[in-house]
């Protein structure tokens, strides 16, 4: 497969069809567990048909477990999003609302892009608003390494 024909894939034929899942009301053990696995985890709402409402990733939980000092300024006290400050107890408390995502029908080309504009490695593949799939970068690699890599490797 040449490099054009590999960026001409529809996103339909080379996500993940079964992506990392958990409710919003998931405890912060339980998405902590989901991360060690996979390294992010998509906030799904099963009343809702499958519809995203967000994602976290292994370095929200960091900032989460980071110890980062309070700051205070003459008008008020800052008090980040840590543990150390605040009771967080599920998933819905601290994950990522803006969630990125492009459709099936979009090329790896596009899907690429997205990656790279937004700075991610994991985009949502969504048909409307309910999760199709995901797209990540390493599941791009091993497509790459499974379509052009074998046939780069038998011409040898």
């Amino acid at each position: 497969m040449t490099d054009g024909a590999f960026h001409a894939l529809r996103v339909r034929d080379v996500m993940e069809k079964r992506p990392p899942t958990l409710p919003p009301d998931a405890p912060i053990c339980t998405v902590a567990r989901k991360l060690r696995r996979s390294g992010h985890v998509w906030i799904i709402s099963p009343e809702q048909g499958r519809s995203v409402c967000g994602v976290i990733t292994e370095k929200d939980l960091f900032d989460l477990l980071s110890p980062l000092p309070e700051k205070t300024y003459t008008t008020a006290t800052i008090r980040p999003l840590r543990l150390a400050y605040i009771e967080v107890a599920k998933a819905s408390e601290f994950m990522v609302r803006t969630v990125v995502s492009c459709s099936p029908d979009n090329t790896l080309d596009e899907a690429l892009s997205i990656m790279e504009e937004r700075r991610v490695r994991n985009i949502a593949v969504m048909e409307g608003d309910r999760l199709k799939g995901e797209i990540s970068l390493r599941g791009v690699i091993e497509q790459y390494i499974a379509t052009s890599c074998v046939k780069q490797d038998s011409d040898r």
